[in-house]
């Protein structure tokens, strides 16, 4: 026999009175039930709608000229990449290319930087005086074949004020540029200099006008490299890229934290079989990276969170249609966008692939936005109202002085995301 006076005993009547007390009650229950389902419409009301092209555009010159890298800028941005387009004045092979564009797409002007043999930009980023440094590889070097670090900075219109070439002898390349707070900059990316077993993770500093003040170089004895780099609240440098020297030895992200001088810390690796496209800090302090893992077999995108000592606070995979990998992120009120790529549904090309998370990474919702143009090595970076860019090349019937020209030209789309 149940016992009604205890509270294991299961008292129906007991139980629905507390639950309706009367009318009162009653509009009590609704109001919380449209205040939580008004809530749930506020979390995905931004997929609501789907994301959409606010314009594409191609441009360039005659011959082949490649999108590889963008940063938005307060009224429009800037595209970087490689020419071969003699209609551009360039002074030898591939040359450096930069493009300043509008908000509605629409070139201001172009430039081209190098010397006589090829020369490539493949990461910038604005600098406080309105122009902008630039990092990529060169192989302009009248006193070697090999391949250097370029570093280019140019004012606001485009024109070059500096450039230098990094690296001894060997292989190098920039991957990524970020000022420093003494006004000089810092470069990651990698290097096969004498000495390195391997291809190391490749750490560069210089000052102001470009001069290299210290340069280190990290991993083992297999292939590193380092993508990413961002300056920390201590001085020193947090660096992110793929290692198959430590961790699993299948391309785990590498973490290498370093004091101001590039002398090592401490190094960590996370997330197996990927890489990292994307390092970003976090308001709490932290970092997020955005890239591309193997948790089950399967190429997905991630977002992994780190506090400021490079712990891992989550990670979190996004498989799309299949396959995917991540770009980019950026916060948003509710947590983080991601954007990368995805198999189209007929798993013949891709779609650009976007997903919102909350806060610990959990998924919001998530689109896929098809594109006749789209090539899963294109590059996409955020936008301030929210939205993204695309850049990269396509090659299209194009007319010039009334000759038929099947080149290349680059590729740029702006793609709108509902807020």
């Amino acid at each position: 026999m149940l016992n009604n006076n205890s509270q294991d005993g299961l008292n129906y009547s007991s139980q629905v009175h507390r639950c309706w007390p009367g009318r009162q009650g009653f509009l009590w229950f609704w109001w919380v039930l449209a205040a939580i389902w008004g809530g749930l419409l506020s979390c995905s009301l931004a997929w609501a709608a789907a994301p959409s092209p606010a314009f594409e555009k191609t441009f360039g010159y005659r011959q082949v000229d490649r999108g590889l890298t963008a940063v938005a800028t307060a009224d429009g941005c800037l595209v970087a990449g490689e020419s071969l387009s003699y209609y551009m004045h360039g002074a030898g092979e591939y040359d450096a290319y930069l493009a300043k564009l509008d908000a509605n797409g629409l070139v201001k002007w172009q430039k081209t930087y190098g010397g006589a043999k090829d020369d490539r930009i493949l990461a910038l980023c604005p600098t406080n005086d309105g122009g902008c440094i630039l990092t990529g590889v060169t192989q302009s070097n009248p006193w070697r074949t090999d391949q250097d670090v370029y570093l280019l900075k140019t004012d606001a219109a485009g024109q070059m004020q500096w450039s230098c070439n990094l690296g001894g002898p060997g292989e190098q390349a920039g991957r990524c540029v970020r000022p420093t707070a003494d006004g000089g900059y810092i470069i990651a990316g990698e290097t096969t200099a004498a000495g390195s077993d391997n291809q190391d993770a490749f750490l560069i500093k210089t000052d102001a006008a470009g001069k290299l003040q210290w340069e280190q170089t990290f991993g083992g004895p297999r292939a590193d490299a380092a993508a990413c780099v961002r300056p920390t609240a201590d001085g020193g440098y947090l660096l992110a890229g793929t290692t198959c020297s430590l961790g699993t030895g299948n391309y785990d992200i590498y973490l290498i934290k370093t004091d101001p001088t590039g002398r090592k810390l401490w190094e960590k690796t996370c997330g197996s079989g990927g890489g990292v496209s994307r390092l970003e800090t976090t308001e709490d302090g932290g970092f997020i990276l955005a890239g591309q893992i193997c948790p089950d077999g399967i190429p997905a995108a991630c977002l992994i969170k780190l506090d400021s000592q490079g712990q891992v606070q989550w990670e979190k995979s996004y498989h799309g249609n299949g396959w995917a990998v991540g770009r980019h992120v950026q916060a948003t009120r509710r947590g983080y966008l991601l954007a990368g790529w995805t198999l189209a549904g007929d798993k013949q090309g891709c779609h650009l692939y976007l997903v919102e998370t909350d806060k610990e990474g959990g998924k919001l919702g998530e689109k896929t936005v098809p594109g006749s143009k789209f090539d899963e090595r294109f590059a996409v970076c955020s936008t301030p109202d929210g939205g993204c860019l695309v850049v990269g090349w396509w090659a299209d019937l194009l007319t010039w002085l009334g000759n038929n020209n099947n080149d290349v030209q680059v590729y740029l789309a702006k793609i709108n995301v509902p807020q």
